[in-house]
């Protein structure tokens, strides 16, 4: 197992439900989570409440659906759901009946072989305890086979104590379409013992798993009369296509850098499509370091340069051949160069004020300015060995001037990386040794009214020791044992078992980002919207060869093939995260040896960002 410098917070993490193969493929289902909206729209009737959790009818309902469509669309099935959030589907001061027709003309709409629709009841007999369905008055064949199937699968899944005759009724639900219907009534909300079930958190995953299991069978079973249904009633409408889910970013990028029917032949041409994929694919060149260059032998097409991930080296290579620019040499060089650097592949600021350049030379193309005690993760070294390739706190990579790094290894940089620090919230003079507003360093310690900071190494201004004192008040010690990232996993948690929804960012679901953004927003912290761009803020604590210094709150994120961030998580301490990810809210590990390791995420990760100062 790796050696992590943290300890991981513990967290339960049950095994998850995954569909196996596509076994739904060619189902058109509509999936209605019943109520929605009573609390803050006219003209809709409130749902029933947990008889002493008081837990909302339409958020468990809601929960159901969104769990439950991320375990049909996984196994194939095409999916509507009639509203993702707590809202009505007609705005305004709709009508009962305007806004229930308005949810089975979507299975209208769609064409779908059935409708569902989920709910949880409430009754004057507080033992009332079972699993309920609501079908039309003169059910089809079909339609009784459906009700009877899922009576039988969610029961499998749902405590309950008696079983229920099938209610038969001209509810508009049932009888709004001419779609096979069922309305599931999964249990009494005012039975006590279901109650205090069904409002633990990630037991509607259970409920789900009850639908999913009854549709499966369903489809099974009865998809020829199912398919008869629907071209019946929809004679116009097409068959049910299947593809994998795909994205087709290759060839989509392919085309939109290179839109002409010829292959390129020319370095020029191909140099330009390589830089075209860093303009248009790279989500922040800040971040991702890119110096590739093309050129032609008698054989093949020859890459050469750097890139500091292993996408990007190998995004290259899948864009030219989408191209057909074949055969290709890979030759681009994987940073860190471990057989320039050797094992210092660290360093901190040991001066004031360094600048870093766009190439190994001073005065050219000007990227940042690192600050004393920044902390480094070193890339390359010139053939000359006066610079070398880092990348700051900041994330910016930049050639500087080896006089200003102190090279460290792995070991080394913990004294930095695990120590309690002060910031410098004013710029000061000590002798003549500037100590620049912004800095941050450790503590060796309190005296009086001062305090000892740590240096990287010893100044004339401080008898050649590597310590400054400061005055108390021109520091402000940072966060210890990375409470704020501590206080943001707690969130985190809150949100274990929620149904990935993509844009979500609630309880009733939410989307990698949403998941993070609203860990953070809950303690005052604004975090941009999507992961592309919540990468750009932060420091920089992890690279995919650096990894044994997360800590909680830590922001992980994972690229595509191109290296395009398309995924973000949270560190939970060590090689742990959170994320929310198909189907759900969950823990995944970057450890092989952990069993919940996730190894294409792990393949996918690129870097981590710390949201706040430490």
């Amino acid at each position: 197992m790796l050696k992590s410098r943290t300890k991981a917070i513990s967290i339960e993490q049950t095994p998850l439900f995954r569909p196996s193969g596509n076994p739904l493929a060619g189902l058109v289902i509509t999936i209605d989570p019943g109520h929605g909206g009573h609390s803050h729209a006219s003209g809709y009737a409130g749902s029933a409440r947990g008889v002493k959790s008081l837990v909302s009818e339409e958020h468990l309902n809601l929960l159901v659906a969104g769990q439950l469509r991320q375990y049909l669309q996984e196994a194939g099935a095409k999916v509507c759901l009639t509203h993702t959030g707590d809202e009505k589907v007609v705005p305004g001061a709709s009508s009962r009946d305007q806004e229930l027709g308005a949810r089975t003309q979507k299975a209208i709409d769609t064409a779908s072989h059935l409708f569902l629709s989920f709910h949880h009841n409430w009754s004057d007999r507080p033992s009332a305890h079972g699993v309920f369905l609501l079908i039309r008055p003169e059910p089809s064949s079909i339609e009784l086979a459906f009700a009877d199937i899922l009576r039988e699968e969610i029961e499998k899944q749902v405590p309950h104590a008696e079983r229920f005759d099938h209610w038969k009724h001209e509810h508009p639900l049932v009888t709004g379409s001419p779609v096979p219907s069922a309305v599931v009534e999964f249990g009494f909300l005012s039975n006590e013992s279901f109650d205090e079930w069904v409002s633990q958190i990630g037991t509607h995953k259970a409920e789900a798993l009850g639908a999913y299991n009854a549709i499966l069978r369903m489809w099974q079973e009865h998809r020829t009369e199912l398919e008869d249904t629907r071209a019946r009633l929809f004679p116009s409408a097409p068959p049910v296509s299947f593809a994998p889910v795909s994205v087709p970013y290759l060839s989509t990028l392919a085309k939109q850098v290179w839109p002409l029917e010829s292959v390129p032949t020319s370095e020029a041409e191909v140099n330009w499509i390589i830089e075209t994929y860093k303009a248009r694919a790279l989500n922040d060149r800040t971040l991702f370091w890119m110096d590739v260059q093309v050129s032609k032998s008698d054989s093949s097409w020859v890459l050469s340069g750097s890139v500091n991930y292993s996408h990007i080296r190998s995004g290259c290579e899948l864009l030219l051949s989408a191209l057909s620019v074949e055969p290709i040499d890979n030759q681009i060089r994987l940073l860190p160069d471990t057989t320039k650097l050797g094992d210092k592949v660290f360093g901190i600021c040991k001066i004031p004020l360094a600048m870093t350049w766009g190439e190994p030379c001073e005065g050219v193309e000007v990227q940042s300015q690192l600050l004393l005690g920044e902390r480094l993760h070193l890339l390359d070294v010139s053939d000359d060995g006066l610079f070398l390739l880092a990348q700051g706190q900041d994330g910016y990579v930049g050639w500087v001037s080896s006089d200003a790094v102190l090279r460290l290894n792995l070991t080394e940089l913990g004294a930095w990386a695990h120590a309690e620090r002060a910031v410098i919230v004013q710029e000061m003079m000590v002798d003549d040794l500037r100590l620049p507003m912004g800095a941050c360093l450790p503590i060796l310690g309190f005296e009086g009214d001062g305090a000892a900071l740590r240096l990287p190494r010893g100044f004339r201004a401080t008898d050649d020791l590597n310590e400054v004192m400061v005055e108390a008040e021109a520091i402000m010690e940072l966060p210890r044992n990375a409470e704020p990232g501590r206080m943001a996993v707690q969130n985190a948690m809150s949100l274990m078992t929620t149904p990935y929804v993509f844009g979500g960012r609630s309880s009733l679901g939410t989307d990698c980002s949403g998941m993070t953004g609203l860990s953070y927003q809950a303690l005052g912290d604004c975090l941009s919207r999507d992961a592309r761009q919540q990468i750009v803020a932060g420091q920089l604590v992890g690279t995919s060869w650096h990894i044994q210094d997360l800590k909680p709150g830590d922001l992980l994120y994972f690229t595509d093939l191109l290296g395009r961030v398309t995924h973000t998580g949270m560190s939970i301490g060590g090689y742990r995260y959170i994320h929310s990810s198909y189907p759900e809210v969950q823990i995944s590990s970057l450890d092989p040896a952990d069993e919940l390791y996730i190894e294409t995420n792990a393949k996918r990760f690129c870097f981590a960002k710390r949201p706040y100062l430490d």
